[in-house]
C-alpha cells in the first residue's frame, strides 16, 4: 500500500499550499510539512500522520489575466520545482 502522500496547489496565483499524509514510521507528516513550509519562508503544522504547509510563491506569480498557455507553463515549472524539492527533503 501507499505509506506517504504529498499534494500541493498554487492558490490565488501566489501561495503554495500542500498536504502531507504518512503511515510510514520513519516519516512524520508534521515534521516534513514544517520543513517544507519553513524552508521557503512559510509555515508547516499538523500531527505525525496528517499535516499541511504553505509558503508564498515569490519571485513571480500567476496573474488572473495571464493567458492560458502562460498559466499552464508557470504551473508546470512550479510542479517540477516543488516535486524536486520534496524529493530532496525526503533524502535528508
Amino acid at each position: 500500500g501507499i505509506n506517504l502522500s504529498i499534494s500541493f496547489a498554487l492558490v490565488d496565483g501566489n501561495m503554495v499550499q500542500g498536504s502531507v499524509r504518512s503511515n510510514c514510521a520513519s516519516v512524520s507528516a508534521a515534521k516534513l510539512a514544517k520543513m517544507l513550509g519553513v524552508d521557503k519562508g512559510g509555515d508547516g503544522w499538523g500531527h505525525p500522520g496528517a499535516a499541511g504547509y504553505n509558503y508564498p510563491f515569490t519571485g513571480f506569480s500567476i496573474d488572473k489575466d495571464e493567458d492560458e498557455e502562460t498559466q499552464i507553463e508557470t504551473w508546470c515549472l512550479l510542479k517540477k520545482r516543488e516535486s524536486n524539492r520534496i524529493l530532496k527533503m525526503l533524502k535528508k
